[in-house]
């Protein structure tokens, strides 16, 4: 393998806001109320703005997913791993129940993957000039 690898993690104080704000049932009329929408529009963008931030420290290798998972990779069980490794948050930090991957070119019309959990999904995605295109 050459170079380093990223995962781009979707969830942010800001993400987290976004998705809160339309609660578990939204009201079928919801949309009817200009300063709701107008509110999770700015919640949107504000949550795309963390996420691009997100995405450009990754890739300029200031990200730690992969900083953390090399730590554990290299330890020999001499040296005892930092409490971090068994904190429960940072185990469940590395089960994806949600498996999200981006291919957008003109020659893939629609392409798709399994889980990488028995309890979770996969949801490949492309963005296309027009419509942004979605498998489950």
């Amino acid at each position: 393998l050459q170079g380093p690898t990223k995962t781009t993690g979707a969830v942010t104080e800001q993400s987290a806001a976004f998705v809160k704000a339309f609660g578990l049932r939204p009201e079928w009329d919801e949309d009817k109320n200009s300063d709701a929408c107008a509110k999770k529009l700015d919640l949107l963008h504000q949550a795309v703005s963390a996420h691009v931030k997100y995405i450009g420290a990754a890739a300029q290798a200031q990200g730690v997913d992969r900083h953390f998972f090399g730590l554990s990779m290299i330890a020999d069980g001499s040296t005892p791993m930092p409490d971090l490794y068994s904190h429960p948050v940072f185990a469940r930090s590395k089960r994806w129940r949600v498996s999200t991957s981006n291919l957008s070119h003109p020659r893939f019309e629609n392409w798709g993957y399994g889980e990488v959990v028995p309890d979770g999904v996969g949801l490949s995605y492309s963005i296309h000039p027009r419509h942004c295109q979605f498998s489950v």
